[in-house]
This record gives structure tokens, sequence and C-alpha cells, in this order.
């Protein structure tokens, strides 16, 4: 059986100050590495999205578009006094009209409505909008990874008080058919054991793995490129940036070949979380009509000062 794999997880330049990928050149290189398929999930936006569609399209790519949000349990409009910095990275992705509008609905809410400093979609409105959505559990900032415990003495991952297993429970019950425990495969200690508990926990719940890259630069070579944007998002020089403890990457965060994701998943212990990446991007067919303007349907009906306005009207008239 000839292997196929489709990246789930990657981010553009749209991901500002942290996603280097530029979608004139990662085409050319999806071509190059016979894939047919590639989801873009920046940061907290869609801002990338439609360009990253046409361009996917015209080069007979099939785009997947996504959206790695900011998840937090905060309800929308509270003060910010009372406000938790502190949010979950989650990966979404439409299947179809309806998810795409989702999608929208959610990052939208998340500007307008509960932005700090990050737009952030609230807990709660997750199964209120997740017709059409394919749920990646995320990264190691994810609610689920977060919720575990990390023994930096003893390099472990365990779930004491099984807050872990609680939030993929969460997210399984939301999404259910269409949520997946995503697993990486990258240099970090806690990725590795975190990755050994969630394919263990998903294989006893019942719940499919798919392995991504989180890539956030196109080859292997650009991680140094890479590091000079972190520099800047923390407003540090390199040297700074190099000896210190923020936010820190490996160099495996790139568009890899379908043979090393292979690899990786194999290594990790979950052959089948490869052969699920191809599975999700033929349940991914969203249909967009671009280049025509389309006009809401707005039926000032519904409301709440209708009947305000049509008396009003009458008297004009």
């Amino acid at each position: 059986m000839a292997k196929s794999f489709t990246h789930l997880h990657a981010h553009s330049q749209y991901s500002l100050l942290d996603g280097i990928i530029r979608f004139d050149e990662l085409m050319p290189y999806l071509k190059e590495l016979n894939m047919n398929a590639c989801a873009i999930t920046d940061h907290g936006n869609l801002h990338g999205a439609l360009e990253f569609y046409g361009l996917a399209r015209a080069a007979g790519i099939k785009p997947i578009l996504g959206c790695e949000i900011y998840l937090t349990l905060d309800p929308d409009n509270i003060e910010n006094s009372e406000r938790e910095r502190r949010n979950y990275h989650l990966t979404l992705l439409a299947k179809n009209l309806a998810g795409w509008k989702n999608l929208i609905w959610l990052s939208s809410n998340a500007y307008f409505h509960n932005f700090y400093y990050k737009p952030r979609v609230c807990f709660g409105h997750l199964a209120l909008h997740s017709e059409g959505i394919i749920a990646l559990s995320g990264c190691l900032a994810s609610i689920v990874a977060r919720s575990g415990h990390y023994d930096k003495e003893k390099f472990t991952f365990s779930d004491p008080d099984n807050a872990a297993e609680s939030m993929l429970l969460g997210l399984n019950k939301i999404f259910k058919d269409n949520f997946y425990a995503e697993i990486q495969d990258n240099a970090m200690w806690e990725q590795n054991r975190y990755n050994k508990w969630l394919i263990s926990k998903a294989r006893q719940l019942n719940i499919p793995t798919v392995i991504t890259t989180d890539a956030h630069y196109l080859r292997f070579k650009d991680h140094e490129l890479h590091k000079m944007i972190l520099a800047q998002q923390m407003k540090k020089t390199m040297e700074q940036y190099i000896k210190g403890d923020e936010l820190r990457y490996g160099n495996g965060y790139y568009i890899r070949s379908i043979d090393e994701m292979f690899d990786a998943a194999v290594r990790q212990g979950s052959e089948e979380a490869f052969w699920n990446t191809q599975k999700i991007a033929d349940q991914c067919n969203l249909e967009l009509t671009l280049g025509k303007y389309q006009n809401p349907e707005f039926d000032i009906t519904k409301c709440k000062d209708y009947e305000d306005f049509r008396r009003w009207n009458n008297k004009q008239g």
C-alpha cells in the first residue's frame, strides 16, 4: 500500500512573529513531496485562509482551512480583572461549509468578546459551534497536556487527579467521531512522555490518534531563521534568546516528507496516527466561491426593534 500523508497543523506568515511558511513557496514544495493536501492552522486567526485556499486550488493541492485557537474557560465579556491570562491551544479544521462558518463565528467572537492578550475562544461555545469541524487535541500547550503533571527530575508525565483524562473526554464528547488525539514528534522530553500517556489513554477510550509536526517553517534548514523571528517576538537579541528559556522550538517543526512522518509515527508508537492524516484529509471537502460577491441573508423581521422600525417607517410614509 502506497504511503500518503497530509500535514494538518501548520503555521504560515499569518501566525505573526512565529510562523514563517510562505504560501508561494509551500505549494511547489508540497508537489515535490508528492502530497495532495495540506491544512493551514494559524494562531488565533483566519487571516490567510482565502489566500491559501486560492493558491492551493490553483496548484492542484486540496486546501484544508483551520485554526489553532486559544481556548479559555473564561466566559465572554467579563472584566479584565476577572480574566485568566493563561490559554490553551486546540487545532480545528473545517470539513465543509458549515464547519467553515463555525470557524468564522468562533474566531470573530474571540476578537470581539473575549480578547485578552489573545483572541480567545470560550470553551462553552465549542459545543454550540462544532458542526462540520474536526478537532485535534493540540500540542503541549493544549488543555489536555497542561492538565497533567510533568516531573522534571524523573522526566515523567502523569495524570494524578485524572484532570487530563477529563479534558480529553470533554473534547471527545463535543466533537464525537470528529475528535482525534494529537501527538507530535520533537526533541522535547515532555512531548515524548506526554505522547506515551496520550496514546495509551486514547486506545483505552477508543479515541483515534493523529500525528502532526506543528510546522512553523518550510524546510529543516529554516530553523535558524525561525529562531530570529522568535527573538523578535521576545524583544531579545539572538544571544539573549539562545541563553534564555522562553518560547522554545526544536529543529523538527517543518514540513517533513511522507517517509519522515511515517518513521515518526512508528517511533512514537502509533502507526495509526500516520494513516489517519489522510483519512481526515479525505473528509475535508470545503467548497468556496471566490471572486463573486455573496450578500448574506438578513431577516430584519427577527430583530428586536423591528416593530419600532416598522412604525417609524409607516410614519415616514
